[in-house]
């Protein structure tokens, strides 16, 4: 958690807008979003069923298993950037 903490401050220095895009199309189409990603999902399970036993498997799922981590560590991101914005926008500061 920690490792994905640290990627997750590199990427909001390094693509603070890609992250922000990402949130807000989280916000405007939550149920688009969460399609893409079961979709995706079950596009890559295909992916190891049909080529599993294959040499063209051997090549494409070590890829196709970098490319759903790289996309999970910005996606989690993505929804963390979300849920903060809304918890912070849903507080309310009272001065003691």
């Amino acid at each position: 958690m920690l490792a994905v903490g640290i990627i997750g401050i590199v990427l909001m220095l390094l693509l603070p807008r890609f992250l922000q895009s990402i949130a807000e199309t989280i916000n405007q189409q939550p149920t688009k979003s969460i399609g893409w990603g079961f979709g995706g999902f079950i596009a890559f399970l295909l992916l190891i069923i049909l080529t599993g036993g294959s040499l063209i498997g051997s090549i494409l799922i070590p890829i196709a298993a970098l490319i759903i981590g790289l996309v999970k560590l910005i996606g989690i991101n993505a929804i963390s950037l979300f849920l903060g914005e809304k918890i912070l926008r849903n507080r309310r500061y009272s001065i003691p």
